[in-house]
């Protein structure tokens, strides 16, 4: 919750029995807050509890009582921090303590390579941000180390010597200094550094705590140590019968607040302020006479029917703002104010409230329910498998010959890599519900519906991980007689049954190469040792086609690769059609639902309109579908795989075709902005969906940088859109660029807007930038962005810039240069990263970093430069 600040003006007592409160509501630049709702928690001084015989000692009593509800401050966090309160100064509480105690930190503990695997936690924390987990380590500060010397690069941060094994005790602190929620036990089960050249290890434990005050304590060995208090966001206070504890109930404050309302201590009146930010009070009962007063705003539009504002307070406003779709401002809860009645005629009561936005959960996409949260947990985690790169030509027209084939090469590279063999076989499982099942089998022998199964699912399993084998000089050429020439070179040693090259023809038929087309020829480094391969493809007919795109995919025990290459075909004499985007009314349809989808050609001039578009439903049964120009429709019979293939002509009335794979969920779900990369032999093109009304891919040379535009309507931004990299074969070392624009004329944006990129299962050592090298973790997240890895990819959920562009760098193939570079920039923002030609100069600004005037003479090539 954001601070509020309050300008206290309390009126005087006189003897007069009714009178008005009056006052205004203002943000902190001094600005009118309308439509604010304000609340007066009134104490009867005619009560038995209040009353007190004397107008001064009634009066003293009924303001105790308000500020007994009203203050979330424990009296022992104010004693605590009178005096000068620290951790680790010399006569701080570490410093002192003849007893374990715990440090808490929400920053220090950072990944990096080898012997630079070192953080810092030396600044413990006793106030803490709201929703960012905090680090628990437990110390002995008795043990000072040999001869008072700490040799572990963790020891010398902090008093004592850090535990391995220890229990941290928290417990949340009500504002009478009694436990309201807990205790929450934490051992020490994460663990930083222990490598071969870094032996020193941190136990530490992480929690994310809620907003409040909490008492930490260790335990070891069933002995409890020193105890202390830590605070967690703001400690703003308001007077409420509903707010909860971290475990649901009612804290002994709201629940003392609702008694006073039940047996007649408090009388609760509320107001709306005006146009002006004013309000008025008219307190007509004459024993009400000391009033707590504070207020709130919820937007008018976003209070559902029926729902009375006046009666809101602040925690339903919380929670009917994860339920509706607020898009306004919101306004933190101003501090509590005590007024007397009747107020004096010279003052007014003065309320002021931050502003803030809406918070990115209230009512982002709509209303928030258990279907929703299972939704935003598939789109986030595990939706990058759901939408791989078809094969061009459906199985269930393919000669069990052709079947054979494809098979048979597809499982040589199962064979080889092991992550592909447990990948296709967790997916085999998924779709068969058969457990454990065998992937080493010969598929002549199964019918065709489960040859089918085997090949879709060693297709998905080969494009949902992510190569680390870098591909180089792609070459295709088709000469007058229609045959290709072409190939790539992979940086490992293959062999033959290591590569699997396949054929996508224009008509929308896939083939396996075969093996008298293919040749391998190893070059030697220093006549030493292989070190890469040249997989080329010689004289392969194509007949008459168009063109064809050739897909090689590469598998050895530890890596997979892959290239694309494509060509025309010179004796073919016509046009190609190619498309710019593929526009689909959802990308993720319901079970019934109508699907609408339309090509926008490269050049309209050699485009003669859809031909057929052809739909297969999960069952392989082939729907009905409605054509009319450019534009295709259909409606889905269930949940699962639907195969669309589009056949289009040029103007001499040649055959092109693209094939998509949709995914229609078993209930309605709310759609939101998709690109989707999609590549086939006439080329690479954008599908798009959810609102979005096209969009354009660039590659370059390599697929190595990949420009992706996404065009909005104009006026209708959406808040996040998901890009997709599953149609691509990206080099290991790739960088996305995204620019989401508006409207026909693609005016650039003037907001940022979230984004997800999912792409493959990335390598364990990957290294991720954001920009201009802001680093992201991997696994994690920081203020850059989280990345989520899950059986099926890879998610990277950051935003763009204010101007709607975002830029995004993998390297699934790092070296040492790359990781050190990629760390040092994760822990210092000030920095140059030169480009490296045999020395690497590091320039760091001494007071942001650890290092200053640092040059490091490196050797070597650098993958991943920062661009």
């Amino acid at each position: 919750m954001v601070r509020a600040a309050t300008k206290h003006t309390i009126g005087s007592f006189s003897q007069s029995q009714t009178g008005d409160i009056s006052g205004v509501v203002k943000t902190t630049d001094g600005s009118p807050v309308s439509g604010a709702q304000v609340v007066g928690y009134a104490v009867d001084y005619s009560h038995p509890e209040v009353n007190r015989g004397s107008v001064a000692d009634t009066t003293s009593n009924a303001r105790q009582t308000l500020q007994s509800v009203a203050d979330k401050v424990p009296s022992d966090w104010r004693t605590q921090m009178d005096d000068g309160f620290s951790l680790v100064e010399d006569d701080g509480l570490f410093s002192s303590a003849d007893a374990n105690y715990v440090a808490v930190s929400q920053t220090g503990i950072n990944t990096a390579p080898a012997v630079l695997d070192k953080g810092d936690i030396s600044e413990p924390q006793v106030v803490l941000g709201e929703g960012e987990p905090a680090i628990f380590t437990v110390w002995d500060p008795t043990n000072t180390g040999t001869f008072g010397i700490q040799t572990s690069e963790w020891d010398r941060q902090l008093p004592g010597t850090s535990l391995s094994e220890a229990t941290v005790v928290i417990e949340q602190v009500g504002p009478s200094n009694e436990g309201i929620n807990g205790p929450v036990e934490l051992e020490l089960n994460k663990s930083s550094g222990s490598t071969f050249l870094d032996p020193d290890t941190l136990q530490y434990a992480t929690y994310t705590l809620p907003a409040g005050h909490y008492k930490v304590t260790p335990r070891v060995d069933g002995e409890t140590g020193t105890s202390y208090m830590i605070r967690v966001g703001d400690a703003s206070s308001f007077i409420s019968p509903d707010l909860p504890t971290l475990d649901g109930q009612l804290s002994q404050q709201s629940q003392q607040v609702q008694e006073y309302l039940d047996n007649g201590v408090f009388t609760r009146v509320t107001t709306t302020t005006n146009a002006n930010g004013s309000f008025s009070f008219d307190i007509a009962d004459e024993n009400l006479k000391t009033v707590g007063v504070y207020a709130f705003k919820v937007p008018e539009s976003s209070v559902p029917s029926g729902v009375d504002p006046s009666t809101l307070n602040y925690q339903n406003f919380s929670a009917m703002c994860e339920q509706v779709n607020l898009r306004s401002s919101f306004y933190s809860p101003t501090e509590v104010e005590r007024v007397q009645v009747p107020q004096n005629p010279n003052s007014s009561v003065e309320l002021t409230m931050v502003e803030a936005r809406s918070p990115d959960f209230c009512g982002r996409y709509g209303e928030v329910n258990e279907q929703f949260e299972v939704w935003l947990s598939n789109l986030q985690n595990g939706s990058f498998g759901d939408l791989p790169s078809a094969m061009q030509q459906l199985l269930n027209e393919t000669s069990d010959e052709r079947l054979d084939e494809l098979h048979g090469q597809m499982q040589n590279l199962s064979d080889s890599n092991e992550q592909l063999r447990d990948r296709y076989r967790a997916i085999l499982e998924n779709r068969t519900g058969i457990e454990n099942p065998q992937v080493n089998v010969n598929i002549s022998g199964l019918d065709n519906a489960e040859q089918r199964e085997r090949i879709e699912s060693l297709q998905q399993a080969i494009t949902e991980l992510q190569g680390s084998i870098e591909a180089q000089d792609p070459v295709a050429d088709i000469d007058e007689d229609g045959l290709f020439n072409g190939g790539a070179t992979f940086t490992r040693p293959l062999d033959p049954d290591q590569v699997m090259v396949t054929a996508h023809f224009a008509n929308g038929t896939t083939a396996p190469v075969p093996a008298e087309y293919l040749s391998f020829d190893q070059s030697p480094n220093f006549g030493l040792e292989t070190t890469e391969t040249r997989v080329s493809v010689e004289d392969y007919p194509i007949g008459n086609a168009p063109g064809v795109e050739l897909r090689y995919d590469v598998a050895t025990e530890t890596d997979l690769g892959s290239a694309n290459t494509r060509a025309s075909n010179p004796a073919f004499g016509g046009e190609t059609p190619s498309l710019a985007s593929t526009r689909f009314s959802t990308l993720e349809p319901g079970p019934d639902e109508i699907v609408t989808m339309e090509l926008t050609p490269e050049d309209p001039a050699v485009f003669n309109d859809l031909q057929n578009v052809t739909i297969h439903a999960p069952d392989a049964t082939e729907l009905q579908t409605t054509l009319d120009g450019k534009t295709a429709q259909f409606a889905t019979n269930g949940s699962g795989y639907y195969h669309i293939r589009a056949t289009w002509t040029n103007t001499e009335n040649t055959e092109f075709s693209q094939t998509y794979r949709l995914k229609a969920t078993d209930t309605d779900q709310p759609d939101v902005a998709r690109v989707m990369a999609v590549s086939g032999p006439t080329g690479r093109h954008l599908a798009v969906g959810g609102g979005l009304e096209r969009g354009s891919l660039e590659l370059s040379e390599g697929d190595q940088d990949i420009d992706i535009t996404a065009v909005t309507p104009t006026g209708d931004v959406p808040s996040q859109v998901h890009v997709y990299l599953s149609g691509l074969s990206v080099a290991p070392d790739h960088t996305v660029s995204l620019s989401v624009v508006e409207g026909p004329t693609e005016e650039a944006l003037n907001e940022s807007v979230g984004v997800v990129v999912h792409t493959g299962t990335l390598a364990e050592n990957a290294l991720l930038y954001r920009g201009d090298g802001e680093v992201l973790r991997m696994p994690g997240s920081n203020g850059y962005g989280q990345v989520t890895e899950t059986n099926s990819g890879t998610s990277i959920t950051t935003e763009t810039d204010d101007d709607g562009t975002l830029t995004v760098q993998v390297n699934n193939d790092p070296g040492f240069l790359d990781r050190f570079t990629h760390w040092l920039a994760g822990i210092t923002p000030n920095i140059s990263l030169g480009s490296i030609t045999g020395l690497l100069p590091l320039t760091v600004t001494p007071t942001e970093g650890v290092f200053a005037g640092l040059l490091v003479p490196l050797v070597g090539r650098r993958r991943g430069d920062l661009r």
